[in-house]
């Protein structure tokens, strides 16, 4: 923007140069020095005027190579050269009041000053700067653009009502002084404030009066686009579209004129007139002129077809647009399109994957990239899930399957025959361990649905999957919370007595739940009394003495717990705690493993039992492996049975320490004599004989 004090100096240097040279001569000062003063007053002003247009035309044009265009409201983030040519604006005007404070250019020095502090982003030194002006020189050729400004500093304070009502005072202003651009860009101001504040009807009269007092046809193109824009957000599509042709008229460059004619064409697709809107972008795409908007109306072709139910086309579109304009902001939006279309349409998850997924890396950019992203990661999360349910449901099958026969296998050796059982591979897992991971993977799903993808009525299959396959499961009182609020979010009045049922069962089953107190009030019923909970004060106690470092009496204390309270949700804790002192502190890896396994048996579907599930499948197929026949040269169990096995080789087998006080021979085994008919008995153990 030029600098309006420009249009403020003198109309005649000479006349005020002579002014000033008499003035100086009749104080007394010679000639020749009062020469150099007027000399270096109007040097030191020139310079600072000259450097601020330069820096400001800088401004500008980094303000026009944005996205949004020329926004004054916004921070500037100006270069670093700008800033430079600026502060030495501020540095010279400041000379300049200090020395010659009754100089005529005092409120144009200002209003640099202020211009400069608010394009470095500085707003409250800006602020100080305008109201000088406005207090100091209420009259004079720059208090217009002043109190403009200051509206703009104001609202950037977010002082918004100080703002609304500097820039209205603009408008008053302005209409008696007959300054339409003041006029303008006060409505500008506005109608953003009002859009803000979702009052679209009072932007649009704003924008539309910022549109009729516009100084230049651009400002006039623009503040119509902004009207155009909330008759569009009022779903008022007919007059967007009128809104939008004034823009394409008023503007008198082709950019201009593209975003009037493309915001007619969508607000066409709109009305449902989609052939009409076809026709449009096909004109727009045989412009030469609008080749740097090829990809965009390409993407906008793809969203007609897919707006007008012509899906097979739509995907044919949106891969022509990711495939001939690449690494692009509309390449990464198509495949955010085609990715929400697979999605909520055609419900192929799996293809929606993909697209999302190549579009969180085709243009970083874009606005859309952090949604595909977003959506990518609960997809995968969504085949996580789904697919250890599948998983787990074979691996039941299969346990819940009466066991394999023993297969005998005839292997010529190279001197004799020899038997070898053969055992068929199971799944080294438990049907407790099996069935608690699949129920947690159950839940996860089911709250993905709800939370993050937000499809109730998949989220209250899962959930109800749940309740149904887990009664006593310990995801059940979530479920039953969050299907009551599927329900009450149906606003049915027949659903407010399931709802209800479902809130007192948790009372009645989870009285302990942390969805209970929740239950209870909506029920409206009084909070339970808390009662003192005797397993809740052993598990103290116990947790005292490991603290103190008494291993032994803190293992003890949580066995006595879990045998005295097995119904208590801390047995399972305790059970679990116990095993891990002796592994971790006692270095007892007998009593460890016996712990475990209790922890197992007892309480198969807790979550201490989930988390020791593969420590005990690893220790239960050395087990079977020790079980198993050895022809090993060093040691054999051919025909001996496990039990025969001798208790310090599965032991060291197991990775356990030996018993105190029982040596480890490496070399104990069977003797090699295979039984010679049935019912023969092994001889003694012993070691091998040479």
């Amino acid at each position: 923007m030029a600098l309006r004090a420009a249009k403020s100096i003198v109309p005649n240097i000479r006349t005020v140069v002579l002014c000033l040279l008499l003035s100086l001569t009749a104080s007394g000062l010679p000639s020749c020095v009062a020469t150099d003063f007027v000399s270096a007053y109007f040097n030191t002003y020139y310079n600072a005027q000259r450097l601020f247009n330069e820096a400001e035309t800088e401004v500008m044009l980094q303000l026009d190579n944005r996205s949004g265009g020329r926004n004054w409201l916004v921070t500037f983030g100006i270069q670093a050269g700008t800033k430079t040519k600026l502060e030495s604006v501020i540095e010279k005007c400041s000379k300049l009041l200090q020395y010659h404070p009754e100089s005529k250019l005092v409120d144009d020095a200002l209003i640099m000053i202020g211009k400069a502090y608010y394009y470095e982003d500085e707003n409250l030194q800006a602020e100080r700067k305008f109201n000088e002006i406005i207090s100091g020189y209420p009259d004079g050729s720059c208090a217009v653009e002043a109190r403009l400004l200051l509206a703009y500093a104001q609202y950037r304070m977010n002082t918004r009502e100080d703002a609304m009502n500097t820039a209205r005072a603009v408008v008053d202003i302005a209409k008696k002084s007959d300054e339409p651009e003041m006029i303008s860009r006060a409505s500008l101001v506005l109608g953003q404030m009002a859009q803000e504040d979702k009052d679209y009807a009072g932007a649009r009269e704003y924008f539309d009066q910022a549109a009729q007092f516009g100084a230049t046809p651009e400002q006039r193109s623009s503040a119509s686009l902004m009207s155009a824009e909330m008759y569009r957000k009022m779903a008022m599509y007919r007059e967007a579209e009128d809104a939008y042709r004034r823009a394409e008229k008023a503007s008198n460059n082709y950019s201009g004129e593209y975003r009037g004619r493309m915001g007619a064409v969508r607000m066409l697709e709109k009305q449902g007139r989609y052939d009409d809107a076809l026709k449009g972008l096909r004109l727009l795409r045989t412009d030469a002129k609008n080749k740097e908007f090829f990809g965009e109306i390409e993407l906008e072709i793809a969203h007609t077809y897919r707006d007008s139910g012509d899906l097979p086309e739509a995907v044919n579109r949106y891969t022509i647009v990711d495939t001939t304009y690449p690494r692009s902001e509309n390449s990464a939006r198509s495949f955010f399109a085609l990715g929400d279309l697979y999605e909520h349409t055609l419900f192929l998850y799996d293809s929606a994957l993909v697209a999302y997924t190549k579009g969180k890396s085709e243009y970083p950019a874009a606005d859309v990239t952090q949604l595909c992203i977003r959506r990518a990661d609960y997809l995968m999360r969504y085949f996580q899930f789904h697919g250890d349910i599948v998983k787990y449901d074979s691996v039941l099958a299969s346990l819940s399957a009466p066991p394999d026969s023993v297969k005998v296998r005839h292997a010529t050796g190279s001197g004799s025959d020899t038997l070898r059982s053969q055992v068929l591979s199971r799944p080294v897992i438990t049907i407790d361990s099996a069935n608690a991971r699949r129920e947690t993977a159950v839940n996860e799903l089911a709250g993905l649905f709800f939370v993050t993808i937000n499809i109730p009525d998949s989220a209250e299959f899962w959930y109800t999957r749940i309740v149904r396959d887990y009664p006593s499961g310990r995801y059940v009182p979530r479920a039953l919370y969050t299907l009551a609020q599927i329900y009450a979010g149906r606003d049915s009045v027949a659903s407010k007595p399931v709802v209800d049922s479902l809130y007192r069962e948790i009372v009645r089953k989870f009285p302990r739940s942390d969805f209970a107190p929740e239950a209870r009030r909506l029920l409206g019923l009084p909070p339970a009394v808390p009662t003192v909970d005797e397993a809740e004060k052993a598990y103290s106690r116990a947790e005292g003495l490991m603290v103190r470092g008494d291993s032994t009496g803190a293992a003890e204390g949580f066995k006595k717990l879990a045998r005295q309270y097995p119904a208590s949700p801390l047995a399972s804790r305790a059970l679990y705690a116990a095993g891990w002192i002796y592994e971790n502190r006692l270095s007892n890896r007998d009593s460890a493993l016996a712990s475990y396994a209790k922890l197992v048996a007892l309480y198969p579907g807790s979550l201490y039992a989930a988390r020791i599930a593969s420590k005990m499948a690893e220790v239960n197929q050395k087990l079977k492996q020790d079980a198993l026949p050895d022809t090993s040269v060093s040691r054999r169990t051919v025909g001996t049975p496990p039990s025969a096995v001798p208790d310090s080789l599965q032991r060291r087998n197991m990775g356990f320490p030996p018993k105190p006080g029982r040596p480890v021979d490496d070399t104990i085994a069977v003797r090699r004599n295979p039984p010679t008919g049935p019912g023969r008995v092994p001889d003694k153990e012993g070691p091998t004989p040479r």
